[in-house]
């Protein structure tokens, strides 16, 4: 068996003719491969992990190892295959042997055709494999595009590929690869038209260390991340620009939650880079609220949004820009590079011992901190300015945050959890309100073209409610929080 580790990087629109244009790829070779995959009906493989492949007369099992996104490490069986026909025989001491299935059980289900360029070249301390591919990825009869480059490290240190590739990143957009050929395939067969994922809003994380736990919700609020971005560049929906942001905020508000486990030298860029990408899709959800919530009224004041329309345009225009530069790239490339090597993997000491303990203690205490900081933060809500009403909310947010990403730690709670966590959601929001009338009147006032000063006093008081009323109405909401029972308790 060989132990296959290489850093999987999707194109960005546009940039596949720049990257193979790159002085790095002189000497490279070019050919144009056809891979075949195969399955059982019921998809026995893929459930158990593997795939196998038939390719240039050559045949593949890969066994999914740890890593799944972005960065692979798996096992690999390769062999000749007589005649061009799978021989199972080849498969006796591997993984796919404890499935006990004939060739007759095994279909060709996906089919991946690429043209691809390949170049071996020593970078920094290490030997590296570049594979620049195009292509189709087929299933049933649906298709998708592919345009990938794989950075495969054959000898060396990991670290290596996450530079060259920041190296090649500079000036073409690379993103991590969500999934391998197969997985795209698998996923044209399981929702072929959909560009929403099925992941689970937070992954169970019982069991596991407050390492391991960091590691499996990170990598997949990125790629929730990766997914909302990319509906955003290719559909310019309010939805995607809501759905991107709330997954950046996750993945910084997770970051929050173990900071202990994580701190160090190389936190406070990444953390930085984070809160710049999203401040970028700030103007375009801001201008996505205020229009929906002007359309609503009756009568709606038609030219304050059509002149609110052009402005949104714009803020779509710089978002989806920002989405598609390179920077992003880098961005979402030094997250994954992070949570792969990231100081905190081999802190030794004091950090090194909480990354290692169990994740249910810190749970524990992390929500215990958070409920207390909500409770000190709200006292005097009454006679908050908006600005203390929207650092409120974002502590409210930090602990609906913390409930979601937890609660596979309290499956036995989870009714309480539940309420506390509608009950939460539903402060952030009224808490929200005086946020977005403040924003809102800045956008309005920036048209008096359309909208003047006295226009605009008695449009605030029909779009938003009296402040004395929202604040009590938040106030109330606070109170039924800061009463309901804390069922990570011990004693709950």
């Amino acid at each position: 068996m060989n132990q296959e580790i290489e850093l999987k990087l999707d194109v960005g629109p546009g940039a596949l003719q720049a990257l193979s244009e790159m002085a790095i790829w002189q000497g490279h070779t070019r050919q144009t491969l056809n891979a075949t995959y195969f399955d059982t009906p019921g998809l026995a493989l893929n459930k158990a992990g593997l795939s196998l492949r038939l390719r240039q007369g050559i045949q593949t099992l890969k066994a999914l190892g740890p890593q799944g996104m972005g960065l692979f490490d798996r096992g690999e069986w390769e062999g000749p295959a007589p005649g061009g026909a799978l021989d199972l025989e080849a498969f006796k001491n591997t993984p796919l042997n404890a499935l006990n299935l004939k060739p007759s059980d095994l279909l060709p289900i996906i089919q991946v055709d690429v043209d691809r360029s390949t170049l071996v070249t020593d970078w920094q301390q290490s030997r590296i494999e570049l594979s620049l591919d195009q292509g189709t990825v087929w299933a049933d009869s649906h298709q998708a595009p592919l345009c990938e480059l794989e950075l495969e490290l054959i000898e060396g240190k990991l670290g290596d590929l996450f530079d060259l590739a920041n190296r090649l990143g500079q000036t073409v957009r690379l993103v991590p690869a969500l999934t391998s050929k197969a997985g795209r395939g698998y996923g044209l067969l399981a929702r072929p038209e959909s560009g929403r994922s099925d992941r689970p809003l937070s992954p169970d994380i019982s069991g596991l260390t407050r390492g391991q736990a960091f590691y499996r919700l990170a990598t997949d609020i990125l790629a929730q991340v990766l997914v909302q971005s990319e509906a955003l560049r290719l559909h310019r929906r309010p939805e995607a620009v809501h759905q991107t942001r709330v997954a950046l905020r996750r993945l910084r508000a997770l970051i929050g939650l173990f900071k202990s486990v994580l701190d160090g030298p190389d936190l406070a860029a990444l953390k930085a880079s984070l809160k710049s990408v999203a401040q970028a899709l700030g103007p375009a959800r801001d201008l996505d609220v205020l229009i929906a919530d002007l359309s609503r009224l009756d009568p709606a004041p038609q030219a304050l949004i059509a002149a609110l329309s052009e402005q949104q345009a714009q803020a779509y225009d710089s978002a989806c820009q920002m989405i598609e530069a390179p920077e992003f790239g880098q961005v979402m490339v030094s997250v994954l590079r992070f949570i792969e090597l990231g100081h905190w993997r081999t802190a030794t000491g004091l950090q090194g011992h909480r990354r290692d303990r169990s994740v249910a203690k810190h749970a524990r205490k992390t929500l215990k901190r958070l409920r207390q900081v909500l409770k000190r933060q709200g006292r005097g809500l009454l006679n908050m300015t908006p600005a203390q009403m929207h650092a409120l909310r974002i502590r409210a947010k930090n602990l609906r945050y913390g409930l979601e990403m937890f609660g596979s730690l309290y499956p036995k709670q989870g009714q309480a959890r539940q309420a506390l966590l509608k009950t939460v959601k539903a402060l952030q929001d009224q808490l929200g309100a005086a946020n977005d009338k403040a924003m809102g009147l800045a956008l309005i006032a920036a048209h008096p073209e359309v909208m003047s000063p006295a226009e605009l006093t008695i449009l605030g008081e029909r779009l938003w409610p009296d402040k004395t009323v929202a604040r009590a109405t938040a106030q109330k909401t606070l109170q039924t929080a800061l009463s309901m029972v804390k069922f990570w308790s011990a004693k709950a």
